[in-house]
């Protein structure tokens, strides 16, 4: 049964009403003299509606003096999160509470993150921000889901996986001893210490940068920045260390194989590279760029947030990456590759910047990091399947010169595709293209990239200005390469 208020009750609770803090609301000012407070929901030329804490109130446009207005919902949350006793789980939970009522998400999960950390276990927290308890411990979503794909990745390969492959990948003769550019590249460890030794110059505005992220994000973040690179990551300093060392070799030798000074710049500020921990972490950080890095249209912000494990800016030296099972570096390498070769190329066609991304990342480990899905026709090939192999990317150049696969995958076609039409045939193909120039071609290699410049992004023109050659003539003298140079047995790098 419904319980009435008698008059007593009504009256006492009008009276609660009216001592609610309204010092953060709108007010509209009459020509009258008469204020009404409240929220404004609405403005037109005609009107002006507020929702007041008796409903909403609508008043004529000719009758309004003027207009106050109260602290947007971001402000107040400012204010509350200032004052609030951040080793109060209680008090964090109803600020978490606050915020979801003003839909302010991103900063619900920041004060949620921060009731874990005065109660690692509160169930409350740990669900707002998508953990789950698996075999006691709490995990994300992400976390799970790599666990599972490393699960059966494991199980493929205890089931004998690479030996079905080696014996159906053909001849299995010896390969050649491949040539690369790389091995003419020499010692650059004195340079690389030079790069890598303003780390401790740079220490006091890494600190003041470490200072606005863990403000914004509510976790914490190390930074460090070397000549050209700075990582911004929630993983400890020695590993950051470390990490920008390898960039910076990776840099000079990238430098060296253009015929570049080993040091010399090429973009114009430090390349920003961002490693976080939590899918909604990397969420916050899309928004994080789009206020302090650069303005994102909806259609990418979508795009990134729809894809939530990697962001590569074209216009500014920045990309980010969610923790995976697949190493950090990897993807570093890659970035490295396909952001250099954006810079020097200028008008870059996708299958350039991401064939040499893949090129950087196998000089540096013998193996790239890509994320595309895998014909059918591999299913069951383990190391077709797993393109973080140099060893798939080969056994897929011989199915595309043996029309093993259904389309031929021509150069003149793969040079015009956009980079979501690249398949995985088109990124091995890319690769290996560039991998044969550089081997047998580096000086004609370098004119042919920067001849891009010149032909607005355009390949084949290109390709006839530096080499005299047509794509055709390309996809043969490639052919020859991969039979000579590479071998069937996907276990030989």
């Amino acid at each position: 049964m419904m319980r009435r208020l008698g008059l007593p009750a009504l009256a006492a609770g009008l009276l609660l009403l009216g001592s609610l803090d309204l010092a953060s609301a709108d007010t509209v000012h009459r020509k009258d003299g008469r204020k009404v407070d409240g929220e404004i929901i609405k403005e037109t030329d005609a009107e002006v509606v507020v929702q007041t804490k008796f409903g909403p109130v609508t008043i004529p446009r000719s009758d309004v003096l003027k207009i106050s207005k109260g602290a947007t919902p971001t402000e107040q949350f400012r204010e509350r999160w200032d004052a609030v006793d951040r080793r109060d789980a209680l008090a964090l939970l109803d600020l978490a509470d606050w915020c979801k009522e003003n839909r302010l998400s991103r900063e619900g999960r920041k004060v949620l993150r921060e009731v874990i950390k005065v109660e690692p276990d509160n169930e409350t927290a740990r669900r707002g921000l998508g953990y789950q308890l698996v075999d006691g411990e709490w995990k994300t979503r992400s976390e799970i889901a790599a666990a599972e794909r490393k699960a059966k990745a494991d199980a493929r390969r205890s089931s004998g996986g690479r030996s079905t492959a080696s014996k159906s990948s053909g001849s299995g003769r010896s390969p050649s001893s491949t040539r690369t550019a790389a091995d003419n590249i020499g010692d650059i460890s004195s340079v690389v210490q030079e790069l890598v030794g303003v780390i401790a110059d740079n220490e006091e505005s890494d600190l003041e940068t470490k200072g606005v992220l863990e403000d914004f994000f509510g976790q914490d973040f190390n930074v460090a920045s070397s000549t050209h690179f700075s990582l911004r990551c929630q993983m400890p300093m020695p590993d950051i260390h470390t990490h920008l060392t390898m960039a910076e070799r990776l840099f000079v030798s990238c430098n060296k194989l253009f015929g570049r000074e080993p040091a010399q710049a090429i973009w114009n500020q430090p390349f920003m590279m961002f490693h976080v921990k939590q899918e909604g972490t990397f969420i916050d950080l899309i928004d994080w760029v789009d206020k302090n890095i650069q303005g994102l249209d909806a259609e990418t912000k979508k795009f990134f947030k729809d894809n939530p494990g990697g962001m590569q800016l074209g216009s500014v030296p920045l990309a980010a990456r969610k923790e995976s099972e697949l190493p950090f570096e990897r993807g570093m390498a890659h970035w490295i590759g396909d952001t250099y070769m954006r810079w020097v190329a200028g008008a870059c066609p996708p299958w350039l910047q991401e064939g040499f991304g893949a090129y950087v990342a196998i000089m540096e480990f013998g193996a790239n990091e890509l994320t595309c899905s895998t014909n059918t026709k591999y299913a069951n090939r383990v190391e077709v399947a797993d393109k973080t192999s140099d060893g798939a990317y080969k056994l897929i150049c011989f199915d595309i010169i043996d029309g093993a696969l259904e389309e031929p995958h021509p150069f003149v076609d793969t040079c015009k595709k956009s980079l979501n039409q690249l398949d995985y045939a088109d990124l091995a193909k890319s690769w290996s293209v560039i991998d044969f120039l550089m081997a047998e071609h580096p000086e004609e290699f370098v004119k042919f990239v920067r001849g891009h410049r010149t032909y607005g992004g355009d390949s084949e023109q290109a390709l006839r200005q530096a080499f005299g050659w047509t794509c055709e003539e390309l996809d043969d003298k490639w052919a020859a390469y991969v039979k000579g140079n590479y071998s069937r047995d996907p276990t030989v790098k």
